[in-house]
């Protein structure tokens, strides 16, 4: 049995060997690849509407949450935001939401800094929603996600925090006083 079990570790010294050589085409399957790597963004903070919000209902507002490309390479050209659950606030369940306004002489339509230079490894930077509230009082949330042009969703979840409340008017305040 001995010598059986030092054949088996001659075998492999040998096969170990030949893989380092190349040799054997067996132990490499060219048609098996690595899947592409995604791009890495990393959120930072909120620079509007920050968690648990009091919005009145039916009132428009602008979320801009501030994130940063953590990744080795540059956002690909195209990447959007889109909506992956909770509420809608005022978007279609398709929507994409291009992470810049695509008006720019030298526009490069991808993902840039608005002045149309590619979001680079550790930039940070403003990603913009512009969102209407529900009309009935109550919490809700509303998440969305960076998503490459192949339909690949990438880096943080980002959401909205909003609380909806009928919002007293100063003049009601000072009647009641």
């Amino acid at each position: 049995m001995a010598a059986a079990a030092l054949s088996a570790d001659e075998n492999l010294a040998k096969a170990l060997s030949m893989q380092q050589s190349g040799a054997s085409s067996n132990i490499k399957n060219p048609s098996l690849s690595l899947p592409p790597v995604l791009p890495s963004v990393r959120f930072v903070e909120d620079v509007t509407v920050p968690d648990g919000e009091s919005v009145a209902p039916g009132q428009p507002f602008d979320k801009v949450w501030r994130v940063r490309n953590d990744g080795d390479a540059p956002l690909p050209a195209g990447c959007y935001l889109a909506h992956v659950g909770g509420e809608l606030l005022g978007h279609a369940p398709t929507t994409k939401v291009p992470l810049h306004h695509h008006n720019d002489a030298d526009d490069d339509g991808g993902a840039s800094n608005g002045n149309g230079q590619v979001k680079q490894p550790l930039e940070e930077f403003d990603v913009a929603l512009s969102c209407v509230a529900p009309t009935a009082p109550g919490k809700y949330a509303s998440y969305w996600r960076l998503v490459t042009p192949g339909g690949a969703q990438f880096g943080h979840r980002l959401w909205i925090d909003i609380s909806v409340t009928e919002l007293e008017s100063k003049e009601a305040e000072e009647d009641q006083q």
